[in-house]
């Protein structure tokens, strides 16, 4: 016999809902199961919490109003994810509804997303698609990631995730940490992840770099290229001598 009710309005978990429907029946919790695309406002929860004592949720939007209809049934709110701006907590706190969430469920996904913007934007890949896809085969100017810094500012769990995924893609990082800045969050901090640069070939005697030019770029910061080693954005062509 089932004692509570349990509202999942969660969409991840509603596509996966199977796997869970066993461990809620041991425990004699019904389920109510919403219909939802991204998140629910307002008006649509009004008619689903009047008889629930719990939800486990997305971005719903739990106004005071919400709130107020849900409760005194409703005991507590369990996030699928870590935000809770959606979420009256003064209202919550004064109904004596408690809120929970679930600190670094997306963390490896974002962190994954991240990374593949990162490559994705510095190979300028999207933009190869459409060209090849226009039946062209542009060489378009990108970056190698062992040519530049790597910086992330706000380095919680997603940012140290996507740090030690950029670490493995270079074989000698060093590793750069700034005292934390005021700062809403203690523990933020800045850290840049800097891949050194290959060595010079054993026996080389002559190395010739011929820069050009590929993408508009301030004087400075042409300067500050040609003066490095001749990286992106400018391609380079070498000519060597060995002995």
């Amino acid at each position: 016999m089932t004692s509570f009710r349990v509202l999942i309005s969660a969409p991840y978990m509603l596509t996966v809902i199977d796997r869970f429907r066993g461990r809620f029946e041991r425990l004699g919790i019904a389920l109510s199961l919403a219909e939802v695309r991204e998140r629910l406002e307002e008006h649509e929860l009004l008619p689903l919490v009047g008889d629930i004592d719990g939800t486990i949720c997305g971005d719903d939007r739990f106004t005071a109003r919400v709130l107020e209809v849900a409760t005194p049934r409703l005991r507590v709110i369990s996030k699928w994810g870590t935000g809770i701006d959606s979420i009256d907590l003064e209202a919550a706190r004064r109904l004596g509804v408690r809120v929970c969430n679930t600190p670094g469920a997306f963390t490896n996904p974002v962190a994954d997303s991240v990374l593949a913007y990162v490559l994705a934007f510095a190979r300028r890949i999207p933009w190869a698609t459409a060209s090849m896809r226009d039946g062209e085969w542009a060489k378009l100017p990108s970056i190698a990631l062992n040519e530049v810094t790597l910086g992330i500012v706000g380095v919680g769990r997603i940012g140290s995730a996507v740090a030690r995924r950029a670490r493995v893609r270079s074989p000698s990082p060093r590793e750069r940490h700034r005292a934390d800045p005021p700062a809403a969050h203690s523990g933020d901090r800045a850290v840049a992840y800097v891949a050194r640069r290959p060595a010079r070939p054993s026996g080389l005697r002559e190395l010739e770099l011929r820069l050009e030019p590929n993408l508009e770029t301030p004087d400075r910061s042409r300067a500050a290229c040609e003066t490095e080693t001749g990286g992106s954005p400018y391609q380079y062509r070498t000519r060597t001598d060995r002995g």
